[in-house]
């Protein structure tokens, strides 16, 4: 089948992530996708699959073994040596719409929140 406009899918881009508080991410990080490729790299431990988690936790997973845990609150920063647990997580993922593939009229962003407490974890997902 030839190629045309009608068949080819207009690209939707990935422009940032931002976590706050979300594993090993405990001060707000920032991760711009500026044309091209990026590439995540660093020693083991470093958290990169941290970064992949959060992907999936903002687009929806809700299911803590998908994100690498035993129970949702894993995804919250546990605390350190000269850092205190923190009080919640928050992953926003902002997309590049400006080719319209998603049926809405502006860059839009899906934002996940979990907060901390004692028995259980609350989450808020505003849908892309």
């Amino acid at each position: 089948m030839p190629t045309t406009s009608a068949t080819v899918k207009r690209p939707l881009f990935l422009r940032s992530l931002q976590l706050l508080g979300f594993k090993t991410f405990a001060r707000p990080t920032e991760i711009r996708f500026e044309g091209g490729v990026t590439a995540i790299v660093g020693p083991n431990g470093s958290g990169k699959t941290n970064i992949v988690d959060s992907v999936k936790w903002v687009l929806g997973s809700g299911q803590a073994r998908d994100l690498r845990g035993r129970k949702m609150e894993d995804v919250i920063y546990a605390g350190g040596e000269r850092r205190s647990r923190s009080a919640f997580a928050e992953v926003t993922v902002v997309f590049d719409n400006t080719a319209g593939r998603l049926p809405v009229k502006v860059t839009t962003s899906s934002t996940a929140r979990a907060s901390a407490a004692a028995t259980c974890c609350t989450c808020c997902l505003r849908p892309v």
